[in-house]
């Protein structure tokens, strides 16, 4: 059976492996990013390239798009190049960035009424995920859309959850990073104590492992920390943007939330230190002196 033709739109760090799957998976691919350069595997594997996004939503199906931050999402779907100038009625549109739930909700709005389906559907996992389909994908959107969608999602992680309408996938990505930053905050600072104390660090990591402190960011970020190593991992100036967007969707429903925004402070400092492309677990540094 004949696969129906994909838009994919941003092939960044995380989008040039989730395309590639889909090239894998059959898919006849058209793309689009601002940098060329970073598309041409992509182009040599056989995508076709588009000068602009709505160029290349214009004869898909499925429109994917991986942007940077809201802004670009918006710009990518109502610019004067953009989605809703090009894409066909019938066109389901997906957006996996991390971004606003307001935003996803507006997009949902306007696809509904030019006969499109949209969803917001951000990812956990990083680029080595992505190349191994093993990404977790949380949906929001009508649930017509969401099955529409589903064959094509499964191409690209292994758990893919339908949240609720349109903004709840977005919402479900925020509780995560939320979760993250406490988790994250709260080993970088037992870390900075033991240290303090003239304790070697990895014996308490050990010792405490596998018992009600253990996380996925101790066993998968605890030697990181310990040795100030920055490199792999979320950027900083990624988590940040996400904590913001966090923030302030908490902040419009009178919700305070001391844990998130007292991580988020700490890695604003790390942004003042020029650490914007820092891995997050470089969050130990903030108790550096």
């Amino acid at each position: 059976m004949t696969k129906q033709t994909v838009a994919f739109i941003g092939t960044g760090a995380m989008g040039a492996p989730m395309a590639a799957r889909l090239i894998d998976a059959g898919y006849p691919l058209r793309v689009f990013n601002r940098s060329k350069n970073k598309a041409l595997p992509l182009i040599e594997k056989g995508a076709e390239w588009c000068n602009a996004p709505g160029h290349c939503a214009q004869k898909a199906k499925f429109v994917v798009t991986m942007a940077g931050n809201p802004r670009d999402v918006e710009e990518i779907y109502y610019g004067s190049m953009g989605i809703f100038q090009y894409a066909r009625r019938g066109a389901v549109l997906i957006d996996m960035t991390t971004g606003s739930p307001a935003m996803a909700c507006r997009i949902s709005a306007e696809a509904d009424a030019r006969g499109m389906y949209a969803l917001d559907a951000p990812v956990s996992g990083d680029p080595a995920a992505a190349a191994a389909a093993s990404l977790r994908i949380f949906v929001g959107g009508e649930q017509n859309a969401f099955a529409k969608a589903r064959p094509l999602l499964k191409r690209l992680g292994k758990r893919i959850t339908h949240i609720g309408p349109a903004g709840a996938g977005q919402h479900a990505k925020m509780a995560g990073q939320i979760a993250i930053a406490g988790i994250l905050g709260g080993l970088c600072e037992a870390v900075a104590y033991v240290e303090a104390m003239g304790i070697n660090g990895m014996n308490v990591l050990h010792a405490i492992g596998e018992g009600a402190a253990d996380s996925w960011q101790m066993r998968h970020n605890g030697e990181r920390i310990l040795s100030r190593d920055p490199a792999g991992g979320l950027p900083v100036r990624l988590f940040a943007k996400d904590m913001d967007i966090a923030l302030m969707e908490a902040d419009e429903r009178e919700l305070t939330l001391p844990i998130a925004e007292g991580v988020r402070g700490m890695y604003r400092a790390l942004q003042q230190r020029g650490m914007n492309d820092c891995g997050i677990q470089s969050l130990i540094q903030y108790f550096d002196h």
